[in-house]
């Protein structure tokens, strides 16, 4: 088997027919006819402000391809799936030879790739759908995975992801638009798109339910945490992008995903959670080697890792070939600057299936790990189950990532990544198995407000000196301290200028203060008293 995420055996009709895809590579972008100093023409404004949120500037990369070139290729008879800007690139796909000759000789043509050979698609009645590692343990809810993260705390202060955007690349996601355990985030759930079935929706039922299993480790609810599900960023809004052909293992599923991801930086997407990986194909001539997980040799690697540098935390499962002959990471999770996550068990440790690092650039890989035995989930009838594997693990840490960024909005994509790994289990003995270790949610938040004693805002200045408070404002308004889990300790008024203010009985601990001036303009910060 060369895929590891598929773990249900289903049997459905075929429900998009595909000839040969390639990719085909451009020259240039010189008369694409976009502008880098009109970068809303083809970015949305939340993606503008993702980046100038972490001062990273737009570049050639992000310019569309030129469309002349595409119509040129629509001309010839062939099909344009998508397109790729960050590889000037777009996907066909056609049947005829002579077609091949004709877009070869095409003046701004660099190369055609094959990614799919249409002999192995027809062939494939018996495509290699992997079972699910065994299932040796049963967690009756989620209350583990919460616990060996350490995340609870950080859900009851009242961070869960809200304000935070979170794609889904994966196969098919049925039931989510009807099935009673998405009713809570249905509402957030901003758009789909099925990249591997086009015009096909991406609940169709005659999908496998892989990807609503792992949407409902991040989204889903039934019960409550100690009854049944509960979602590791519940509060977050959602896109559900379709990449995989179930009937064929193939190049072009890579090309979908640098399409899915490209979309979601468009549309200023924070989180990428992926639970999909490659390495053998069902053409055998386009298999990849393992010196090739790099993070360099791979279209889906290295898009990850531009994903990455632009703002976007990229989540990714390492895979479940731990005890097959391939044994290593898969990619995409080789990329630099990434979070690829290996699966424990409920001991902590290594499970057997996980894949093994390092990348063959000597990277630590898995970067970390998280439950991926007897994880609670929803199937697509909206069945309780459980089951195991990176797949489950991948969600289950982006999830809790995404709770931890809607709680420190000021840091970045990398600055989120780093403080996990900081806050790991194994942080200064990393190993082949877990990587850095499982992330203390609790603790990564708590150690990343420490250095706020001391707030220097525009409209804000504070801090405590032992019980004496104090704060500078530029006009006057309403100041109100809380605790990290939102209950009111006080609320007072303040005037501009600096005002003093005792609390004989505030304990040490961290707090949230919120300014909101006579405009209505609110300033929330963190603050820490000793």
């Amino acid at each position: 088997m060369k895929r590891f995420f598929l773990f249900v055996i289903v049997v459905f009709a075929t429900v998009f027919a595909y000839a040969d895809t390639y990719f085909v590579s451009f020259a240039d972008k010189t008369n694409c006819g976009y502008s880098l100093n009109h970068p809303e023409a083809f970015l949305s404004q939340r993606a503008i402000d993702r980046r100038n949120a972490a001062n990273i500037a737009i570049d050639s990369l992000d310019l569309p391809v030129d469309a002349n070139y595409v119509n040129s290729i629509k001309a010839l008879g062939v099909k344009v799936l998508h397109a790729s800007k960050w590889f000037n690139g777009i996907t066909v796909s056609f049947n005829n030879n002579a077609l091949l000759d004709s877009i070869q000789a095409l003046p701004f043509v660099t190369s055609v790739e094959r990614t799919l050979n249409d002999s192995y698609y027809s062939s494939s009645a018996s495509k290699r759908i992997a079972k699910s590692p065994q299932l040796t343990t049963l967690d009756a809810s989620s209350s583990q995975l919460f616990s060996q993260m350490n995340l609870q705390p950080l859900h009851s202060a009242g961070f869960r992801g809200a304000g935070k955007v979170v794609a889904i690349i994966d196969g098919g996601f049925p039931g989510v638009d009807n099935i009673t355990p998405f009713d809570s985030v249905r509402s957030r759930v901003l758009g789909t798109r099925n990249y591997a079935y086009p015009g096909t929706s991406v609940y169709s039922t005659a999908l496998i339910d892989h990807g609503t299993r792992v949407f409902s480790v991040m989204a889903g609810h039934k019960g409550d945490l100690r009854g049944n599900l509960c979602g590791t960023a519940p509060d977050a809004s959602y896109y559900l992008f379709l990449t995989e052909i179930t009937e064929a293992e193939a190049r072009v599923e890579m090309d979908n995903w640098v399409a899915a991801v490209e979309y979601a930086d468009s549309l200023g997407v924070d989180v990428v959670s992926t639970s999909l990986g490659y390495f053998y194909f069902d053409d055998e001539t386009t298999d990849l080697s393992y010196s090739m997980m790099d993070g360099r040799s791979t279209r889906s690697s290295l898009a990850a890792t531009l994903a990455a540098h632009r703002n976007m935390l990229i989540v990714n499962a390492v895979g479940n070939e731990g005890l097959s002959g391939w044994h290593y990471i898969t990619t995409p999770s080789d990329a630099e600057d990434i979070i690829g996550v290996g699966a424990v068990g409920t001991s902590g440790s290594h499970t057997s299936f996980s894949s093994y690092g390092p990348s063959a650039d000597g990277r630590v890989k898995p970067d970390l790990s998280a439950l991926g035995e007897g994880v609670c989930l929803v199937d697509a009838y909206g069945q309780y189950t459980h089951s195991n594997g990176t797949s489950f693990a991948c969600p289950a840490l982006a999830g809790a990532a995404t709770s931890l960024w809607s709680a420190l909005p000021d840091l970045s994509a990398l600055e989120i990544r780093d403080l996990l790994i900081q806050n790991a289990s194994q942080y200064t003995n990393p190993d082949d198995e877990i990587g850095y270790g499982i992330p203390n949610i609790w603790a990564a938040y708590n150690n990343a407000i420490v250095g706020l004693e001391n707030v220097e805002a525009d409209a804000l200045k504070a801090g405590f000196d032992n019980n004496d408070f104090y704060c500078h404002v530029s006009t006057s308004g309403t100041m109100q301290l809380l605790g990290v889990d939102g209950r009111m300790i006080e609320c007072f008024h303040v005037e501009h200028g600096v005002s003093h203010r005792q609390f004989q009985n505030l304990s040490a601990g961290i707090y949230l203060l919120r300014f909101t001036d006579l405009e209505g303009n609110t300033t929330t910060t963190k603050l820490v008293k000793k």
